[in-house]
């Protein structure tokens, strides 16, 4: 297992790492499952990165299963739990309450071989996950930024004050920790992959609208909620959507409007 952490105010070179780190592990180590708390920021990020490479991900709760917070995360932890789970040390009807999502730190750390903080200012909750994995024996790493991003000073001061290793791919990260990779297989790329009839009536509709949430998408089409979540991770796993900000979701395939191949 391995915890990817950081601060809720993530940038654009933020949501690229997230990405780019789940991409990595689900090629050369694709029995990885991601953990993270399931916050904003990093931490979703990391949970849907992971569902759209096919990786178990398992989110940390700091309340019981009565509740979800945020709630505008409900989607994701829905497929969550169809590819991972959800965890919690409290009771199903604890409330949200700050001081648990501190406590909850000490399980994420725990759970994982390794954490990677991937962005955090100088104070923050992903500081604290860091410090509890080293005290753990866990391996630390964080990824650099510049010396004027004010959400990546806490990632800067770790590697300066060797409170982490500095993360510079997942192969080097493989190699600290003595993991085998696995070798890739070569594959011959699609230039217009097919789709299945659901895929191809959310492709009509993201093209005409630009973007649409899934709630949006299941009214527009009169598919099912679980036809649409497993029709789009499949799609972003193609690379054909991908999801922003606000859970939408953006046709970004190379199909053209009409006459797209399908599957029977």
């Amino acid at each position: 297992m391995i915890s990817i952490v950081g601060t809720r105010h993530i940038s654009e070179y933020g949501k690229d790492l997230c990405r780019h780190i789940v991409e990595q592990l689900a090629e050369r180590l694709p029995q990885a499952t991601i953990v993270s708390g399931l916050a904003y920021g990093v931490d979703v990020h990391a949970h849907r990165a992971a569902l759209a490479c096919g990786l178990p991900t398992i989110g940390v709760l700091g309340h019981g299963l009565n509740h979800l917070y945020p709630p505008s995360h409900r989607d994701t932890a829905n497929r969550m739990t169809e590819q991972g789970g959800l965890l919690t040390e409290y009771p199903c009807a604890t409330p949200v309450s700050r001081e648990n999502f501190v406590q909850r730190n000490r399980i994420v750390a725990g759970l994982s071989q390794a954490c990677i903080v991937v962005e955090s200012a100088r104070r923050g909750g992903a500081l604290i996950t860091a410090r509890l994995a080293q005290d753990y024996g866990r391996k630390v790493y964080a990824c650099p930024g510049r010396l004027t991003d004010l959400h990546s000073e806490g990632c800067n001061r770790l590697i300066a004050r060797h409170g982490a290793a500095i993360f510079t791919s997942v192969d080097d990260l493989m190699d600290d920790m003595g993991w085998a990779p696995r070798q890739p297989r070569p594959q011959q790329l699609e230039l217009f992959p097919a789709l299945t009839a659901t895929e191809e009536q959310l492709r009509s509709r993201l093209v005409q609208a630009e973007q649409c949430s899934a709630d949006e998408l299941v009214t527009a089409t009169g598919l099912k909620v679980a036809e649409v979540n497993a029709a789009l991770i499949q799609l972003e796993m193609k690379g054909l959507v991908r999801l922003l900000a606000g859970n939408q979701y953006r046709w970004t395939g190379t199909f053209p409007a009409a006459g797209c191949p399908q599957k029977k």
